[in-house]
């Protein structure tokens, strides 16, 4: 299949499977040309896209990223939402004389959500009795609960994964007194009126 592609396709279709990038972007990055307006890169890119040869290339390239030594998906957002629901009290113990205690380990199920890890040895004025001081420092998990929201579209801007669809949809609205209320027909499914100089939608 490599060569049956030129180089910037084959730099496209890498840019799309491996690095996650939307279509406009991986056609910039590919070594097309950027002196175009947005919307002439959008509709070529997108016809790059649809060619039979590229999406072909492009699924190769997917499952080569495949396989239980892979991170997937379902383990991606297991992860984060570990990070998320993580509390400091998650890592504390008590002892028999009702001391706490950090208690964590590689083997501990919320290891993964640690950041840093910092300890010191205090002694008394006498210098004998020592106590081991442990602080622990989590990952952010508002950050993660973003990145959760950002993969499963929440925010309006789904991070690519695996084999999902990089196709992007480029909407215009002229200006004028019934601009907003155009656009909000369009959210809510009314079908736009194509008229002069606007690109009709690619046949697919």
């Amino acid at each position: 299949m490599n060569n049956r592609l030129t180089q910037k396709q084959e730099n496209f279709c890498f840019n799309i499977a491996v690095k996650g990038m939307s279509q406009h972007d991986a056609y910039i990055h590919a070594g097309y040309s950027a002196n175009q307006k947005s919307a002439s890169i959008d509709r070529l890119a997108c016809g790059l896209a649809s060619n039979t040869k590229i999406i072909s290339r492009i699924e190769e390239r997917r499952n080569e990223l495949e396989g239980p030594d892979i991170l997937s998906r379902r383990e991606y957002l297991v992860g984060l939402t570990r990070v998320f629901r993580t509390k400091i009290t998650d890592f504390q113990s008590c002892g028999a004389d009702g001391s706490s205690y950090i208690d964590i380990g590689p083997e501990h199920p919320y290891a993964g959500s640690v950041s840093e890890i910092t300890s010191r040895t205090e002694y008394d004025k006498d210098g004998a009795d020592a106590a081991v001081i442990t602080k622990i420092k989590l990952h952010d998990p508002l950050q993660a609960g973003r990145d959760v929201a950002k993969v499963k579209g929440w925010l309006g801007q789904e991070i690519p994964i695996s084999s999902q669809d990089n196709r992007v949809i480029n909407i215009y609205i002229q200006g004028g007194e019934d601009a907003e209320a155009r656009l909000k027909r369009l959210i809510a499914g009314e079908k736009p009126e194509l008229t002069e100089g606007v690109d009709a939608p690619l046949n697919r």
